[in-house]
């Protein structure tokens, strides 16, 4: 009997193996890529969310010392107006004395009787000679040197208070940022979990490119982020 013209060919099992693994791991490469998105958008949000409540608390705290330093100026302002009132009873008993010719009575209430600031802007007043001088100024109280220094330390809380107010609405800004950069996130942990949902290998790459830019774009964001 003639041997047949055909050779036999060895079973290929060894290939069989790297072939059904190919397949498998081409099956499966979706839901490890998706797996790992996952798992840094779940970071990434969580991070955002603990930043969005620091700089919540920061808020709190720069609100809070801006109340008090406004209720320090209301304080102070009160106390400057009641000193200025002080002020021009003095001068105007000073005034008195000085229309009745009682020159030694009205150096002795100068002298006495006069705040600092009010003694430095009475000199300056009447060296203007306020009697002859229509352009002078009226009174002592609206010259340069008359500082009340209650008013002016209300003023330095005003603008201290003006600061911390400042800082909080930035604060708020920043936590208001970290929040809306979490809902970001939280679309990536949507289309990255959608993906392994569906059979078709069209849908699971469109949802997965999805999830990967937005990824990208967020983390992008986040860098640019400060940081408490």
């Amino acid at each position: 009997m003639e041997p047949s013209g055909e050779i036999a060919q060895p079973p290929r099992k060894k290939a069989g193996l790297f072939e059904r693994a190919s397949i498998k791991f081409r099956a499966e490469w979706v839901e490890i890529l998706s797996a790992a998105i996952l798992a840094l958008a779940t970071i990434a949000t969580a991070w955002c969310a603990y930043q969005s409540a620091r700089w919540s608390g920061l808020m709190t705290i720069s609100f809070a010392k801006s109340n008090t330093a406004r209720t320090q100026s209301t304080k102070t302002q009160t106390a400057g107006g009641q000193l200025i009132q002080v002020d021009v009873g003095i001068f105007m008993e000073y005034v008195n004395a000085v229309v009745d010719e009682q020159q030694e009575l009205a150096d002795f209430i100068k002298e006495r009787w006069f705040s600092e600031e009010l003694n430095a802007a009475t000199d300056a007043w009447l060296a203007l000679d306020p009697i002859d001088n229509p352009d002078s100024p009226t009174s002592p109280f609206v010259m340069p040197e008359y500082k009340s220094r209650g008013l002016e330390l209300s003023q330095s809380y005003d603008t201290l208070a003006d600061s911390y107010r400042k800082d909080a609405l930035n604060d708020n800004q920043r936590s208001d940022n970290y929040v809306l950069l979490a809902v970001f996130f939280a679309s990536v942990l949507f289309f990255a979990g959608m993906c392994t949902k569906f059979k078709q290998r069209w849908l699971q790459i469109t949802l997965l490119t999805f999830a990967i830019i937005i990824l990208c774009v967020g983390a992008g964001i986040l860098l640019t982020f400060p940081v408490h």
